[in-house]
């Protein structure tokens, strides 16, 4: 199960993803994202 937080900026957005990444050993984003709910479509649930 994963945790999402709600951000208000993207530097601390792509914070949460990188630990979220780093949580999910295996798991691969590539790209960049216009949206931080773009983003979260790409996350395995």
């Amino acid at each position: 199960m994963i945790g999402i937080a709600v951000v208000e900026d993207n530097s601390s957005f792509r914070e949460a993803l990188d630990q979220i990444i780093h949580d999910m050993p295996g798991t691969v984003l590539k790209g960049s994202f216009a949206s931080p709910l773009q983003a979260l479509q790409h996350l395995p649930v």
